[in-house]
Protein backbone atom coordinates (compact mmCIF):
# COMPACT_ATOMS: atom_id res chain seq x y z
CA UNK A 1 0.00 0.00 0.00
CA UNK A 2 1.04 3.63 -0.33
CA UNK A 3 2.13 6.62 1.67
CA UNK A 4 0.68 10.07 0.95
CA UNK A 5 2.51 13.38 0.47
CA UNK A 6 0.48 16.59 0.85
CA UNK A 7 1.83 19.99 -0.21
CA UNK A 8 0.66 23.47 0.82
CA UNK A 9 -0.70 23.84 -2.74
CA UNK A 10 -3.27 21.06 -2.13
CA UNK A 11 -1.29 18.60 -4.23
CA UNK A 12 -1.77 15.08 -2.96
CA UNK A 13 0.83 12.63 -4.19
CA UNK A 14 0.23 8.95 -3.65
CA UNK A 15 3.55 7.14 -3.45
CA UNK A 16 2.42 3.58 -4.25
CA UNK A 17 5.25 1.61 -2.68
CA UNK A 18 8.28 3.59 -1.58
CA UNK A 19 11.40 1.51 -2.07
CA UNK A 20 12.82 2.66 1.24
CA UNK A 21 10.52 4.24 3.77
CA UNK A 22 13.26 5.56 5.99
CA UNK A 23 14.62 8.80 7.33
CA UNK A 24 16.23 9.81 4.02
CA UNK A 25 12.92 9.47 2.16
CA UNK A 26 11.04 11.46 4.82
CA UNK A 27 13.68 14.21 4.98
CA UNK A 28 13.67 14.56 1.20
CA UNK A 29 9.89 14.88 1.04
CA UNK A 30 9.55 17.47 3.83
CA UNK A 31 12.73 19.37 2.95
CA UNK A 32 14.71 18.95 6.16
CA UNK A 33 14.75 17.38 9.59
CA UNK A 34 11.52 15.63 10.49
CA UNK A 35 9.18 15.50 13.42
CA UNK A 36 6.12 13.31 13.70
CA UNK A 37 2.59 13.85 14.98
CA UNK A 38 -0.12 11.23 15.19
CA UNK A 39 -3.49 11.35 13.46
CA UNK A 40 -6.36 9.44 14.97
CA UNK A 41 -8.17 7.34 12.43
CA UNK A 42 -11.34 5.35 13.00
CA UNK A 43 -9.60 2.26 14.39
CA UNK A 44 -5.92 3.15 14.49
CA UNK A 45 -3.26 5.86 14.47
CA UNK A 46 -1.23 7.00 11.48
CA UNK A 47 1.80 9.27 11.41
CA UNK A 48 2.13 12.71 9.83
CA UNK A 49 5.77 13.63 9.21
CA UNK A 50 6.60 17.32 8.86
CA UNK A 51 9.59 19.64 8.72
CA UNK A 52 10.85 20.15 12.27
CA UNK A 53 11.96 23.72 11.49
CA UNK A 54 9.07 24.57 9.18
CA UNK A 55 7.76 27.45 11.29
CA UNK A 56 11.24 28.90 11.79
CA UNK A 57 11.90 28.65 8.05
CA UNK A 58 8.52 30.27 7.36
CA UNK A 59 7.40 27.46 5.09
CA UNK A 60 3.99 27.98 3.47
CA UNK A 61 0.87 27.14 5.47
CA UNK A 62 -0.57 23.70 4.69
CA UNK A 63 -4.33 24.08 5.15
CA UNK A 64 -5.14 20.48 4.28
CA UNK A 65 -2.58 19.01 6.70
CA UNK A 66 -3.71 21.45 9.41
CA UNK A 67 -7.32 20.38 8.94
CA UNK A 68 -6.39 16.70 9.10
CA UNK A 69 -4.32 17.19 12.26
CA UNK A 70 -6.70 19.65 13.90
CA UNK A 71 -4.42 20.83 16.73
CA UNK A 72 -2.01 23.45 15.36
CA UNK A 73 -0.82 25.10 12.17
CA UNK A 74 1.12 22.79 9.89
CA UNK A 75 3.49 24.24 7.31
CA UNK A 76 5.37 22.78 4.36
CA UNK A 77 5.02 19.34 2.84
CA UNK A 78 3.89 16.44 5.00
CA UNK A 79 4.13 12.68 4.56
CA UNK A 80 1.43 10.46 6.01
CA UNK A 81 2.48 6.91 6.82
CA UNK A 82 1.17 3.96 8.71
CA UNK A 83 2.52 2.89 12.09
CA UNK A 84 3.77 -0.65 12.62
CA UNK A 85 3.72 -2.65 15.86
CA UNK A 86 7.22 -1.42 16.75
CA UNK A 87 6.30 2.25 16.29
CA UNK A 88 8.10 2.67 12.98
CA UNK A 89 6.79 4.21 9.77
CA UNK A 90 5.25 1.81 7.29
CA UNK A 91 2.89 2.05 4.35
CA UNK A 92 -0.78 2.72 5.03
CA UNK A 93 -3.20 -0.18 5.22
CA UNK A 94 -6.04 -0.22 2.72
CA UNK A 95 -8.52 0.89 5.41
CA UNK A 96 -6.25 3.77 6.53
CA UNK A 97 -5.73 4.88 2.94
CA UNK A 98 -9.46 4.86 2.14
CA UNK A 99 -10.31 6.81 5.31
CA UNK A 100 -7.54 9.34 4.64
CA UNK A 101 -8.68 9.92 1.05
CA UNK A 102 -12.25 10.40 2.28
CA UNK A 103 -11.08 13.04 4.76
CA UNK A 104 -9.10 14.80 2.04
CA UNK A 105 -12.10 14.89 -0.32
CA UNK A 106 -14.36 16.21 2.47
CA UNK A 107 -11.87 18.96 3.30
CA UNK A 108 -11.64 20.03 -0.35
CA UNK A 109 -15.45 20.32 -0.47
CA UNK A 110 -15.47 22.53 2.66
CA UNK A 111 -12.81 24.83 1.20
CA UNK A 112 -14.69 25.06 -2.09
CA UNK A 113 -17.91 26.09 -0.32
CA UNK A 114 -16.03 28.64 1.79
CA UNK A 115 -14.44 30.19 -1.29
CA UNK A 116 -17.82 30.37 -3.05
CA UNK A 117 -19.43 32.17 -0.11
CA UNK A 118 -16.46 34.42 0.67
CA UNK A 119 -15.31 35.59 -2.75
CA UNK A 120 -17.35 38.37 -4.33
CA UNK A 121 -19.20 37.71 -7.58
CA UNK A 122 -17.00 40.26 -9.33
CA UNK A 123 -14.10 37.82 -9.23
CA UNK A 124 -16.11 35.38 -11.31
CA UNK A 125 -17.50 38.09 -13.57
CA UNK A 126 -15.13 41.08 -13.81
CA UNK A 127 -17.65 43.04 -15.95
CA UNK A 128 -19.91 43.64 -12.91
Amino acid sequence: MPVVVITPDYEVEIVPDPVTLGLDFLKKEVGGWVEVVHLEMKDTLVQMWLNEEGLLKRLPYNSLATHLYGHSHIVGNVVITGLDDEGDACTLTEAEFVELMDRIVNHAAVISKWEESFLPDTLDNPDK
